[in-house]
C-alpha cells in the first residue's frame, strides 16, 4: 500500500452546541510528510465541511453505504490550491479527526472519516481573493468500480479465499488505510456458526461470473448473499447486516473511540433524553410494508467460462513431445501413429434425475492424411475404470468397440514436416480446418459402492483411417469444450425464493444476489458458477440462523421480512446528539412512537453540531419480547389451539366444532381468520407451507399469509391420502403416507399440484409419521431410527436407514430423543452435507420426561422447543437456542402447545399466547486462570525494574484493575493468553506488597489477584563482631567506677539496649567501630549486666555483651592497664612494636596465657604495681593479625583474670579492585528457561565472596584462584520469567561489591528468523528512487529494533499473533554516491543477545541538473533597464558556469551552489538582445543546461491601464510585457504590495502615463502623464474604490467611484 504524507493542515472548532473541535489533514502519496509547523494552512470558511453517509430512501439491502466530504476553504492567496487538482483519483487522501473529553478531563484526538479527494472535481471563483475554494471527496468505494480484480501485475487471481480475506483485499487495494471489522452474524448472534472467516469463493469463479469483475463488484459479491452493508465509522470500515443491530453482540470496534474516552458505548441512545432529540421540522412518514419478497441469484456464465479446460494442469496422460495451450484452443503434436489424451472432469454427485453433456470438437492439422477420432467419458468405480456408451446410455468396459468419427486432410500449405508427415500450422483457425463435433449425455451418475463420488474423466483417441498406411505422428486441435450439469429435478427453482409479507396491495421487494450456496441439492458445485463455499471447498449447505429454512436465499428473504412485513415509522430531519452518531447507532423512541430507529442515512453538518438523518425504524417496542422472560402477548376470547408456525405467522385451530384457522402475523399482531370451516379440519406443516385439510374432500397448501399454493378436490384421495399428505413447497408437489402394520409396510405417494402422479411405492416399514425435508422426506418409526429418501439420490422406491431418531428437523438441525439408562434426553445436532448426515453433537438437553414417545420437538434452523410431561404430570416446555447453547424451562399445569418462529418460542396456554426469547449472547461458564490455576496467583520479584508474565486462560474479556498502585503497570496480550506487568525499581530498603484485581467485564464476580511482593532495594548483607567474634562478649570489672571500651565491626548502625542494667551507661562512636561502657562503682554484692547489641537496619542481627561486677566486699582486685575491663591494643603497624602494660593488684600476677608469636614478661617489685613488656612481631602479609588475647591473673583468685588484644595491621599494598568481566559495572546475564551452569571471569586483587540475595535458584561458587564464579542456575518450571541477583565482594575490604544479574526467561529457547533464515538479511543494490521491502519475522519472543538508520523506515507488522515482519521503507537516494545505510538490528528484548542485522545498500542517482525547477532550457525576456535576476539551481553534482566573452552580462554561482544570478547592463541599443548562457557539471560535462535572455531594446514610455480594481489586475499596453496577476511578471518597474485590504503599486519608469478606465462603460475616467523619470506610489482602496496618488508628503485623491 502506497505511502501518504501530510501536505495541508487546518483545525477548525464549531460554533455550536459542544464547540468541537476537528483537525483536517490532506495527505499527498508518496510525498514527504509534514511536520504541524511545516504543512500548509487551510483556513477554514463558514460551515467548512459536512460528511453524509447514505442516501435518503435507500433500501434495505444496500450494499455499500458510501459517504461523501464537502469542504470549504477560504483561498488568500491567488490559486494556492490549484496543485490539489489530480486525474489521479487516490492522489490525495484527507483524514478528519474530531477532539472530545474523555472522563479525566483530558482531550482525545478520534478518527472521525477517511477518504479522498474526487479527482478532477476542483473549481475556485476566477476572480481576487479572498475568495471560497470548495473541495469534495469520498470514502473511496465508488472508486473501487474502476479497479480491475487483479493483483499487482495485472494477473488474474485464482485459488480459494475466505470472504474475510476477500473484503481486506478490497480495503487494501483502495489504499485508504483502515482495519475491517466484519459482524455479519450471519446466524444473528456471536455463537455457534459459520462467520466470513470461514465462508470462502473460489476466485477463478469469480471471473466465470464476470471476465472484467473489478474490486468494487467483488465486494458486492462478498457481503450481498448476506445482505450486508459496508460503510466507514470512526476509522474503521464496517461490514454488518441491518439485523445484526438487533442483536445483543457488538465487535470491539462498535465502541473503540468510547474506550479511549474511558467509557463504554450503549447498544441504542434513548431519544428526548441527554441532549439527544429530534427538532419540531423534522417529518415522521410512514413505510408501507412489501408485498411479497422475491430473493433471485444470476446464475449466467460468461461465454468463456469453460476456459478452465484448457489448462494443461487438467490433461494427463501428455506423451506427446509437442503441445500449443491457448486460451480456447489445444493443439498436440504426437510422434506415435496412435493419439490419446485424457482430460479430467469436475466430480458429479449420484443424482438420479441429473445427467451431465461433454462437448467437445476435435481437428486435423496433417495435410496428406485422414484420420479417425473418439471421444468417451471414463468413471472410476471402486477403483475400476468404466466407460459410458453413449448410445447404449450404459457404463461398460473401457476397451473396444470405440466410435470413430473420420475427419478430413487439411487444406493448405504445409508449413512444417514433423516425423514425415506435414501439417499446417498451429495458429490455423479452427474454421478454416476439417473437424466434428462430438456430444456425449451422461444420464446415469454412479458412486462408489461407500457412496462417496467417482473420478470422471474425458478420453480422446485418434490414428489414421487407412489399415495399409500407418502416420507416423498426429497433429490434433481441440476445441469447443464444454460441460454442463443438468438440475435434474427441475420441479424446484433453484435460484429464485419467494416469501409472502403481507396481502395488501403495495409493492414487491425484489432482491438480486451475485453468488448463493449450495442448498441440499446435489451437483451445485457444478450447477452454480461460483457458489459459496466451506473449509472442505464444497458448497455450503445450511447455515445456524433462527430461520424458517437454512440457505441464504430464503434467509435474506426473512431478514427482508422481519424488517418490512409490517408500516414501519421514518423520521427524517435534523437530530442533536452529543455523542458521536454513525450508520452503527440506533435510537429509542419511548415517547411519541415508541420504536427502535436505526440510521438510513446521516449528514453530520460539523459548524452547527447536528446531524441530518433519516431514522427507520428497526423494531417495534410494544411488539419486542425481552430476553430471558416468558412474556404474555394477547389472550384469546375463543377456543385456540396452536399447531405450528410458517415464517412469521403463528397458525391456530379455532373454535370447538366446528373448527376454523386463524393466523397471527408475530411481525404486526395482526389476527387474520381464513375462510375454512369443517368438524373434522386439521392443519399439519409441510415445507415452506402448510397444509389445511377441510374435512375429507379437500386439501389447501397455504403460504404463510394464507394465500392458496394448491388446492386438491376430491378426485385425488383415491391416490393420495389426505389424512396425512403434506406439501413441499420447493417442488410443488404432494406427499401422503398409509401404514400397513399387518403387512409391515407403508405405501409412499407423491402426486403433483398439476394433478399428475409422480411415484407410488412400498416401502419396507411401518411409519408413524412423515416430516418433509429440503430435496425430500423423513418417515418416523414407532421404534429406532428414521427412514429418509432424496429426490436426487434414491430411486422412488427407495429409502435409507439413517443413524437417529428424528424427533424434528430442519435444514440445519436434526432433535433426536435419546434414552439412556439415567435419563432420557434431547440431542440437537447439528446437520452437514446433503444427506441426512448429523454427527455435530452440539447439546444433549436432558428431560424429566418418563418415555420417549412422550417428548414432541419442534425446531427452525437454530431455535428448537422441547414439550413433555414430567411425572408430577406438569407440561414442561423447554427452549433451546443452538447457537448459543442457551436454555430456559417453563413448566405448566395444564396442555400448552408450542410453535417456534424466528427466534422466538410461542406457548398457547389456554386462552393465553405466551412468548419468550433466549438471550443471544452465549450461556458460558465464564472462567479465568492464572497460571493454569483457578486460584489467586503471587510472586516476589527483586528491587530492580523489572517485569514478568503471567500465563492467561479465559474465555472473557479481562479486566485489571490497580488504582492506585503507581509502580505497577500491567498490559493484557491482544491474544488473551498473558498478563504482562511491568515494576517499577524499589529504591527503599524496605519491601513492599500489592494486590491487582483481575475479573470479566462478562462477569465481574469471576476474580483473581495477582499478589506482587518486591524486595527492597539490593543492600550489601549486614554483619556485626563484638570484639572480632559473633560470640557474646564478656567483661570481668572491680567494684570500683570504670570505663570499658569494647571493639566493634559492623557495616551498619548500632544500638544498644541496657535490658534493665541501671549501672552500665553505654555510648557507640560515631563511625559504629566501638562501645563505651561507664560502671557505676558497686557498694554491694557482685552482680551482672547484658547490653543487647543489634544494628537499625536489620534488628535480627544481634550480638550481647555481659558485665561482671565484683562486689565491695571482695579482698582481691586486678587491674591492667589502669582498668578492670578487658582492653585491646589495635592499629599496630606492621612493622611490629614493643609495649609495656602496667598490672595493679594486691594478689600475686601471673601471665596465664598468650599467642606464641608474641613475647611476653612479668616484672614488678612486689607490692601493688607490675609490668608486662609485649613485643609484637613484624607482620609480612598484606592481611592484617589478630593475635591470641594475653590473659593475666591472679594465684589468690584464679577466677580473677583480665585480657588484652593485640590485632596488627598488613603490610602496605595497592588498593584493592574487583572488576566482573573486564568492568565494575554490574553484569548481566540472559538465558532461556533450562538448567545452566554459567562461568562469569572476575578479576580481583583480594579473597572474592559470593552471596545469592533472595535468589534460590541461582547457586554461586567462587574459583580457588579468585579468577571466575561459577552459577548454577535451575529450571524454571514456574511459567513466569525471573531474575536472580548474586552479590560479589572480597574479604579484605567488604564494601567493595559488584552484582551479577542472572535474568531467566519462562521460555526454554529463543529464536529469531528473517525471512526464514537463522541468520543476517541484506538488500543490496537497491534502485536510487528508492522501495520498499517486506521481510518476514518468526520468533518466540518480543522482537524490538534495536538501532537503525534514521534516514530508514522500519515498522513491525503486527498480526493477532504478534509480529509477523517488518516494513522498510528506503527513500530516495538522489545523490550521486551510493549510499551504504546503518544497519537494522532487531534483537529480542527476553534475550539480546538473539540478533539479526538487515543490511540496505543503494545505489547512487544519476547525476542531474535543475534550473528554476525544470531540466528544460530556461528562456526569459527581460526590459532593457539594468538588472539582476536568480535561478534556484538542483543538482547532486558541482554546477559550473561556462564563460561569455560579453561584458554587459555577469554570472555568478552562490556559495553553496543553490542558485545563479544573472547581472544585465542596460540595453541603450536599438534593437533586442539574445544571450545564451550554459551551465554544467564538473562531474558530468554531458548534463547541459541552456539559459536564453533577450533583452529589450529600450522602449518608449510605457502605458499604464487600470482596469476592474476589485479584481487586482494590472494591464500593460504595451505587448511584450505581459500582464501581472497577483505577482511580479511584468518586470522591474512594478512592484505589488498586498497588505490585509489595501495594496500598494510602486513604479518606477522613464516616463508614466497612467489611466483609470471604468470597467462597465469602458470610458477613460482621467490620466496623468510624467515628462521625467521619477517613482510613483498609488494606493487603491479595496472597498471604497478610491486611488489616491501618494508620490509626494500629501495625499491626494486621483479618483473615486468607479
Amino acid at each position: 500500500m502506497a505511502g501518504y504524507g501530510l501536505k495541508y493542515l487546518c483545525e477548525y472548532r464549531s460554533k455550536m452546541r459542544g464547540r468541537l473541535l476537528y483537525r483536517i489533514e490532506i495527505e499527498e502519496r508518496d510525498a514527504a510528510a509534514r511536520t504541524d509547523d511545516t504543512a500548509l494552512r487551510m483556513r477554514p470558511y463558514s460551515d467548512v465541511f459536512s460528511l453524509k453517509w447514505g442516501s435518503s430512501d435507500d433500501p434495505e439491502y444496500t450494499a455499500v453505504k458510501g459517504s461523501s466530504l464537502t469542504l470549504k476553504i477560504l483561498c488568500v492567496d491567488d490559486m494556492e490550491y490549484l496543485s490539489l487538482f489530480s486525474v489521479d483519483p487516490l492522489k490525495y487522501r484527507i483524514t478528519i479527526y474530531e477532539y472530545r473529553t474523555d472522563v479525566s478531563g483530558q482531550d482525545r484526538k478520534l478518527m472521525l472519516w477517511r477518504g479522498f479527494l474526487s479527482a478532477g472535481s476542483y473549481k475556485e471563483a476566477f476572480a481576487r481573493p479572498p475568495y471560497v475554494v470548495t473541495l469534495s471527496a469520498t470514502d473511496g468505494f465508488a472508486l473501487l468500480d474502476s479497479m480491475p480484480f487483479r493483483d499487482d501485475s495485472g494477473a488474474k487471481f485464482s485459488g480459494q479465499v475466505s470472504l474475510s480475506s476477500l473484503l481486506s483485499s478490497c480495503v487494501d487495494a483502495l489504499g485508504i488505510g483502515l482495519p475491517v471489522s466484519e459482524w455479519v452474524n450471519i446466524g444473528g448472534t456471536e455463537g455457534i456458526g459459520q462467520t466470513m472467516a470461514d465462508v470462502f469463493v473460489d476466485q477463478t469463479r469469480i471471473y466465470d461470473m464476470d471476465e472484467d469483475a473489478s474490486w468494487k463488484s467483488t465486494l458486492e459479491m462478498a457481503v450481498k448473499p448476506f445482505l450486508g452493508q459496508v460503510f466507514q465509522a470512526a476509522g474503521v470500515i464496517h461490514v454488518r447486516r441491518i439485523g445484526a443491530l438487533s442483536c445483543t453482540f457488538r465487535p470491539d470496534s462498535f465502541g473503540s473511540n468510547d474506550r479511549l474516552l474511558g467509557r463504554p458505548r450503549p447498544l441504542s441512545l434513548p431519544l428526548w433524553e441527554n441532549r439527544c432529540d429530534l427538532r419540531s421540522s423534522s417529518e415522521l412518514e410512514l413505510c408501507a410494508p412489501y408485498r411479497n419478497v422475491k430473493v433471485s441469484v444470476e446464475n449466467s456464465r460468461e461465454t468463456d467460462a469453460n476456459r478452465k479446460y484448457y489448462n494443461a494442469d487438467l490433461w494427463k496422460k501428455t506423451i506427446e513431445p509437442t503441445k500449443y495451450f491457448f486460451e480456447d484452443r489445444i493443439v498436440f503434436g504426437s510422434d506415435s501413429a496412435f493419439f490419446s489424451q485424457e482430460m479430467t472432469l469436475p466430480v458429479f454427485y449420484p443424482a438420479s434425475k441429473a445427467d451431465v453433456e461433454v462437448s467437445i470438437s476435435i481437428y486435423n492439422l496433417l495435410t496428406e492424411h485422414r484420420i479417425k477420432a473418439y471421444v468417451v467419458v471414463h468413471a472410476r468405480i471402486d477403483g475400476v475404470v468404466r466407460r459410458w456408451y453413449n448410445d447404449k446410455q450404459i457404463w461398460g468396459d473401457r476397451f473396444g468397440g470405440y466410435p470413430f468419427e473420420e475427419i478430413d486432410a487439411a487444406q493448405g500449405s504445409a508449413i512444417a514436416e514433423y516425423y514425415d508427415e506435414k501439417y499446417v500450422s498451429p495458429y490455423t483457425p479452427s474454421s478454416q480446418l476439417p473437424g466434428h463435433d462430438f456430444k456425449i449425455n451422461v444420464t446415469n451418475i454412479p458412486s462408489n459402492s461407500d457412496g462417496s463420488p467417482c473420478e470422471f474423466s474425458l478420453f480422446i483417441g485418434a490414428e489414421d483411417t487407412s489399415d495399409f498406411e500407418i502416420t507416423n505422428s498426429h497433429w490434433i486441435m481441440v476445441s469447443n469444450i464444454e460441460v454442463k450439469t443438468s438440475e435434474g429435478d427441475e420441479r424446484e427453482d433453484l435460484f429464485s425464493k419467494s416469501i409472502a409479507m403481507t396481502g395488501g396491495n403495495v409493492d414487491d421487494c425484489e432482491i438480486d444476489v451475485p453468488v448463493r450456496d449450495g442448498g441440499y441439492r446435489l451437483n451445485m458445485g457444478n450447477i452454480l458458477v461460483c457458489p459459496i463455499l466451506g473449509s472442505d471447498n464444497l458448497p455450503i449447505v445450511s447455515w445456524l440462523a433462527p430461520t424458517e429454512r437454512g440457505d441464504l436465499l430464503h434467509m435474506a428473504g426473512e431478514d427482508i421480512l422481519r424488517l418490512r412485513s409490517a408500516v414501519r415509522h421514518q423520521i427524517a430531519g435534523e437530530q442533536r446528539c452529543q455523542r458521536s452518531v454513525d450508520l452503527n447507532s440506533l435510537f429509542e423512541d419511548g415517547k411519541f412512537t415508541r420504536s427502535v430507529y436505526y440510521l438510513n442515512s446521516l449528514e453530520l453538518l460539523a459548524a452547527r453540531q447536528v446531524y441530518k438523518v433519516q431514522l427507520r425504524e428497526l423494531q417495534s417496542l410494544d411488539r419486542m419480547l425481552p430476553a430471558g422472560v416468558l412474556t404474555s402477548i394477547r389472550t384469546f376470547d375463543e377456543p385456540m389451539t396452536l399447531v405450528c408456525s410458517l415464517y412469521g405467522s403463528l397458525f391456530f385451530r379455532t373454535g370447538e366444532g366446528p373448527y376454523g384457522v386463524a393466523i397471527y402475523n408475530t411481525e404486526n399482531c395482526e389476527l387474520r381468520y381464513l375462510p375454512y370451516s369443517s368438524g373434522d379440519l386439521a392443519i399439519r406443516k409441510g415445507l415452506s407451507a402448510v397444509v389445511i385439510q377441510v374435512g375429507t374432500t379437500d386439501l389447501y397448501a397455504v403460504d404463510n399469509l394464507g394465500g392458496v399454493l394448491s388446492h386438491l378436490d376430491a378426485g385425488p384421495s383415491s391416490v393420495l391420502n389426505y389424512a396425512t399428505a403434506l406439501y413441499d413447497g420447493d417442488r410443488h408437489s404432494w406427499v401422503s403416507y398409509t401404514a400397513n402394520a399387518a403387512a409391515s409396510k407403508t405405501d409412499v405417494t407423491i402426486f403433483t399440484r398439476n394433478m399428475e402422479l409422480e411415484s407410488k411405492n412400498d416401502m419396507a416399514v411401518v411409519a408413524t409419521g412423515l416430516t418433509l425435508i429440503s430435496n425430500g422426506y423423513v418417515l418416523q418409526v414407532a421404534d429406532g431410527p428414521a427412514w429418509w429418501h432424496n429426490y436426487e439420490l434414491h430411486p422412488s422406491e427407495k429409502i435409507e436407514l439413517s443413524a437417529y431418531d428424528a424427533g424434528a428437523i430442519s435444514d440445519s438441525l436434526l432433535m433426536s430423543r435419546e434414552e439412556s439408562l439415567v435419563t432420557i434426553s434431547v440431542a440437537a445436532r447439528r446437520r452437514s452435507g446433503q444427506m441426512l448426515d448429523a454427527d455435530q453433537l452440539l447439546s444433549r438437553i436432558n428431560t424429566s420426561s418418563h418415555s420417549l414417545e412422550g417428548i414432541s420437538v419442534t425446531c427452525n434452523c437454530a431455535i428448537a422447543a422441547i414439550l413433555y410431561k414430567d411425572v408430577l404430570s406438569n407440561r414442561i416446555v423447554i427452549c433451546y437456542d443452538a447457537r448459543t447453547g442457551r436454555t430456559m424451562t417453563h413448566s405448566f399445569r395444564s396442555d400448552v402447545q408450542v410453535a417456534v418462529c424466528a427466534d422466538r418460542v410461542y406457548i398457547q396456554n389456554g386462552s393465553e399466547l405466551l412468548g419468550c426469547r433466549l438471550y443471544d449472547t452465549p450461556d458460558r461458564d465464564y472462567f479465568l486462570r492464572l497460571n493454569n490455576s483457578d486460584g489467586n496467583y503471587s510472586t516476589t520479584v527483586m528491587a530492580l525494574t523489572t517485569f514478568f508474565a503471567v500465563p492467561l486462560e479465559t474465555n472473557g474479556t479481562v479486566v485489571v484493575k490497580y488504582e492506585g498502585i503507581d509502580y505497577i503497570h500491567p498490559e493484557v496480550a491482544p491474544d488473551k493468553r498473558s498478563i504482562t506487568f511491568t515494576v517499577s525499581e524499589n529504591t527503599s530498603p524496605k519491601e513492599r506488597v500489592c494486590s491487582i484485581l483481575v475479573t470479566l467485564e462478562e462477569d465481574p464476580t469471576v476474580q483473581r489477584y495477582v499478589v506482587v511482593t518486591q524486595k527492597g532495594a539490593v543492600q550489601v548483607p549486614y554483619y556485626l563482631t563484638i570484639d572480632g567474634s559473633t560470640e557474646d562478649y564478656v567483661a570481668s570489672v572491680d567494684s570500683g567506677t570504670g570505663m570499658l571500651s569494647v571493639p566493634v565491626q559492623t557495616n551498619g548502625t548500632v544500638e544498644v539496649l541496657t535490658n534493665g542494667a541501671s549501672f552500665l551507661t553505654p555510648s557507640v562512636s560515631e563511625n559504629n567501630t566501638s562501645i563505651s561502657i561507664a560502671v557505676a562503682s558497686n557498694a554491694g554484692e557482685a552482680r551482672n549486666g547484658t547490653l543487647t547489641v543489634r544494628l537499625v537496619e536489620d534488628t535480627s542481627i544481634v550480638r550481647y555483651i555481659t558485665v561482671k561486677q565484683e562486689g565491695a566486699s571482695d579482698s582481691y582486685y586486678l587491674k591492667v592497664r589502669g582498668t578492670t575491663f578487658n582492653t585491646g591494643i589495635t592499629d599496630i603497624p606492621a612493622d611490629g612494636a614493643d609495649y609495656s602494660l602496667k598490672v595493679e593488684t594486691n594478689g600475686t600476677p601471673y601471665i596465664v596465657s598468650k599467642d606464641d608469636r608474641i613475647e611476653a614478661s612479668l616484672s614488678g617489685d612486689g607490692s601493688t604495681v607490675y609490668y608486662i613488656a609485649v613485643t609484637i612481631p613484624k607482620n609480612a602479609s598484606t592481611s592484617p593479625v589478630n593475635y591470641e588475647d594475653l590473659v593475666t591473673g591472679i594465684r589468690e583468685d584464679d577466677s580473677l583474670r583480665r585480657k588484652t588484644s593485640f590485632k596488627q595491621s598488613g603490610a602496605a599494598q595497592a588498593d584493592y579492585y574487583l572488576t566482573i568481566n573486564g568492568s565494575t559495572d554490574d553484569y548481566y546475564v540472559d538465558v532461556d528457561a533450562g538448567a545452566h551452569e554459567l562461568t562469569v571471569p572476575i578479576q580481583t586483587n583480594g579473597t572474592a565472596t559470593v552471596f545469592a540475595q533472595g535468589s534460590p535458584f541461582v547457586s554461586p561458587v567462587v574459583s580457588d584462584d579468585n579468577a571466575s564464579v561459577t552459577i548454577t542456575v535451575d529450571p524454571n518450571d514456574g511459567g513466569v520469567s525471573r531474575n536472580g541477583t548474586i552479590r560479589v565482594s572480597i574479604a579484605e575490604n567488604p564494601d567493595l561489591e559488584r552484582f551479577i544479574v542472572v535474568r531467566q526467561s519462562n521460555v526454554s529457547s529463543y529464536c529469531l528468523k528473517i525471512n526464514g533464515q537463522d541468520s543476517d538479511a541484506a538488500y543490496r543494490d537497491v534502485p536510487a528512487e528508492g522501495a520498499e521491502y517486506h521481510p518476514s519475522i518468526e520468533t518466540n519472543g518480543t522482537p524490538r529494533i534495536v538501532s537503525k538508520d534514521n534516514r530508514l523506515e522500519a515498522v513491525f507488522r503486527q498480526e493477532a499473533s504478534g509480529v509477523s515482519g517488518i516494513d522498510i521503507v528506503v527513500p530516495e537516494n538522489d545523490m550521486a554516491d551510493p549510499v551504504t545505510y546503518e544497519n537494522i538490528v532487531i534483537d529480542l528484548e527476553e534475550d539480546n543477545a538473539v540478533r539479526r542485522a538487515i543490511s540496505v545498500s543503494q545505489l547512487a542517482a544519476p547525476y542531474y541538473l535543475r534550473l528554476n525547477g525544470s531540466e528544460d532550457r530556461y528562456e526569459t525576456t527581460v526590459s532593457s533597464a539594468a538588472q539582476s535576476f536568480t535561478l534556484p539551481v538542483e543538482t547532486n553534482g558541482t554546477p559550473k558556469v561556462m564563460p561569455l566573452p560579453l561584458e554587459y552580462i555577469r554570472i555568478e554561482l552562490s556559495a553553496d551552489d543553490r542558485s545563479v544570478t544573472f547581472t544585465l547592463d542596460e540595453n541603450t541599443a536599438s534593437e533586442d538582445r539574445v544571450i545564451q548562457a550554459l551551465i554544467t557539471l564538473e562531474e558530468d560535462s554531458s548534463v547541459q543546461r541552456y539559459v536564453t535572455i533577450t533583452q529589450q531594446k529600450a522602449e518608449p514610455p510605457v502605458e499604464i491601464t487600470f482596469s476592474n480594481l476589485t479584481s487586482l489586475k494590472l494591464y500593460f499596453k504595451n505587448p511584450d510585457i505581459t500582464s501581472a496577476y497577483g505577482t511580479v511578471d511584468a518586470g522591474s518597474d512594478v512592484r505589488i504590495v498586498p497588505e490585509g485590504d489595501i495594496g500598494f503599486y510602486q513604479m518606477t519608469t522613464p516616463a508614466l502615463i497612467l489611466k483609470i478606465v471604468s470597467v462597465a462603460s469602458g470610458v477613460e475616467c482621467g490620466h496623468w502623464e510624467s515628462a521625467e523619470p521619477r517613482r510613483y506610489v498609488f494606493e487603491y482602496d479595496l472597498f471604497k474604490r478610491e486611488v489616491y496618488d501618494k508620490t509626494g508628503e500629501t495625499e491626494v485623491m486621483i479618483k473615486s467611484g468607479f
